[in-house]
């Protein structure tokens, strides 16, 4: 991500999480040296997608499409380009939360090798929905299945 980025970026977050109070100060994570972020783009930011890194492990904090691109791997791609950097920074330990009714997003995390850990109760502050907790235990051990995800990807442009 670029600092020209944050504007679309900002948007997309509104349109996809538009119940997250307050919402993420891009800005801010722009400057924070434990940020990673990345955009996928058209002519514009389409979807987004960041991790706080630390020490040997990523916590993958968001990823957000546009309505009209999903379902187009928008979503894959950048969870792919993140594991991608995970690798490269030796990161080997990767988590994230999902909403239990985010049937999608699970799925999507389960095909790039993350597992079902448990449940945070309470965790959404907005409607206090649970999440599912998801994690790869060494993204190091995945690398042959993130060049299967790649090589599908790629096909299907």
């Amino acid at each position: 991500m670029e600092e020209r980025d944050i504007p679309g970026v900002s948007d997309i977050d509104l349109i996809c999480f538009p119940n997250v109070k307050p919402p993420i100060n891009y800005k801010g994570e722009f400057e924070n040296i434990i940020a990673h972020y990345w955009v996928a783009e058209t002519d514009h930011v389409i979807g987004f997608g960041g991790f706080w890194s630390f020490y040997d492990e990523a916590d993958i904090i968001t990823i957000g499409v546009l309505p009209d691109f999903r379902r187009y791997k928008v979503g894959s791609r950048i969870l792919l380009a993140m594991l991608n950097e995970c690798i490269k920074l030796d990161r080997k330990y990767i988590t994230l939360e999902v909403r239990v009714s985010n049937i999608a997003a699970q799925k999507m995390y389960e095909k790039f090798g993350f597992v079902n850990q448990g449940i945070r109760k309470g965790y959404y502050l907005d409607n206090r929905e649970d999440a599912v907790i998801m994690s790869i235990d060494d993204v190091t051990q995945t690398k042959e299945l993130l060049k299967e995800i790649q090589k599908e990807i790629s096909n299907d442009v």
